[in-house]
């Protein structure tokens, strides 16, 4: 997992989404947001600087190809993504 400081690599059709350690494995985890309405939302950046400004320094993250993202987030069945 990256954390501050961390680049994708240029010319890439990496993206940058919110991630954790999952439990048990220490592999990383995805993270999903919950909206007030219950609706269920994956959040991805085009750049680490983007992550950085809206989650804070301190959030890891993990570089996803943005075909793999959008797979997983019709396959999780979120309400949005972002």
């Amino acid at each position: 997992m990256a954390t501050r400081g961390s680049q994708l690599p240029k010319g890439s059709d990496l993206l940058c989404v919110p991630a954790h350690p999952a439990l048990g494995s220490g592999e990383p985890g995805v993270e999903l947001r919950r909206l007030s309405t219950g609706e269920t939302v994956a959040s991805a950046f085009s750049s680490p600087t983007l992550l950085v400004a809206e989650l804070g320094e301190h959030q890891p993250w993990v570089g996803l190809p943005a075909a793999i993202f959008g797979a997983l987030a019709q396959a999780w069945r979120v309400d949005h993504v972002r």
